[in-house]
């Protein structure tokens, strides 16, 4: 919702038509290309969405069946990547210029120190650190590896899929501590630009007055409740997605030291009977019955297999378009700079 709100603060002002321009654009191309990602086999890109459909249409056909409801079944597959691609338009739009600023905040950071040389690999670190998430996806590039291919010397993979799968949620906390820990050195680069400002309007012929210098200085600091927005906003959207993904997808913590590879499947929940009638006295108990029943049928459509689907997706793509967004403006910051 915050990122919404700063987004549509480019469609209101008459003078900013080159912000609004950016994000039609990158809206679009981020639409071309989660349509082709939406295409990619599984095999390749663990999306888990073709697993998550499949499930969804099973277990709500059998809702369906058993209420006595005629449907000709949830929406077609095309329709609904569709969507899932709109949605991840809007992501990628929403990041645009939270990319842009934090690549601006990175290149000043290394630039204020570049002599220390450990806050830089921290600092490389965390901003590479949305990529090597991206690659816990793919397939060949690690899965493979760690989860099917046996080494020589051991009798089995190094973990199973339930092992991986939570590593994966446990990774992207450990990158969010990360970026919040750092989170100061790259506001003092952006505090650091009402410096710059100083010295480029000293280094300028011609004269200023007083008060036009001080606009200049204080728009910085300002804008700087909006500059922390767009650094947290996606690192807290990314660690809630991963947290839902972990819940939903009934996940435990204690699954990184699994090494069996077995999975305990809960036993078959007794049909819920319809509640006694009650008297008119004990209607709230009544709505508390029916609300409960009514969550519980959500659960039986609503499976693991679907939230884990969604959501895994989800978390991948607020990572890319997290990196991919930044990754974009350090080529912007680094090409302007040298021009």
């Amino acid at each position: 919702k915050i990122l919404l709100n700063l987004t549509i603060q480019y469609f209101t002002g008459e003078e900013s038509i080159g912000e609004r321009s950016t994000v039609i654009v990158t809206f679009f191309a981020y639409l071309l290309l989660a349509m082709v990602i939406l295409l990619v086999n599984e095999e390749n890109l663990e999306t888990g969405l073709d697993d998550a459909y499949k499930s969804f249409n099973e277990s709500a056909n059998s809702f369906l069946e058993r209420h006595g409801l005629n449907s000709e079944g949830p929406a077609s597959k095309l329709i609904l990547k569709f969507s899932i691609a709109l949605w991840c338009a809007l992501i990628g739009a929403l990041f645009t210029f939270p990319g842009l600023r934090v690549a601006r905040m990175h290149w000043d950071s290394l630039r204020d120190c570049s002599d220390k040389r450990v806050l830089g690999v921290f600092l490389n670190l965390n901003f590479a650190a949305p990529f090597f998430l991206v690659l816990l996806w793919l397939r060949p590039v690690t899965k493979h590896y760690l989860t099917v291919r046996v080494f020589s010397g051991m009798q089995g993979p190094i973990m199973t899929e339930n092992a991986f799968d939570i590593l994966r949620i446990l990774l992207i906390v450990v990158v969010v501590l990360l970026r919040v820990a750092l989170m100061p050195f790259y506001l003092q680069s952006y505090l650091n630009i009402a410096e710059r400002r100083v010295q480029e309007q000293r280094r300028e012929a011609g004269r200023i007055t007083n008060k036009d210098l001080q606009k200049k200085i204080a728009a910085v600091f300002y804008y700087m409740c909006v500059v922390a927005l767009q650094y947290i906003a996606p690192i807290l959207l990314c660690l809630f997605f991963g947290l839902m993904y972990k819940t939903l997808g009934e996940y435990s913590w204690s699954n990184i030291f699994d090494t069996t590879g077995v999975i305990f499947e809960e036993e078959c929940p007794v049909e819920a009977k319809p509640p006694a009638p009650l008297g008119e006295e004990d209607s709230v108990l009544r709505s508390a019955q029916e609300i409960t029943l009514a969550i519980g049928s959500l659960k039986q459509v609503l499976t693991k297999e679907v939230a884990r689907g969604v959501f895994g997706f989800a978390t991948w793509w607020i990572c890319f378009s997290w990196f991919s967004s930044s990754a974009l403006g350090l080529i912007y910051q680094s090409y302007f700079t040298q021009v």
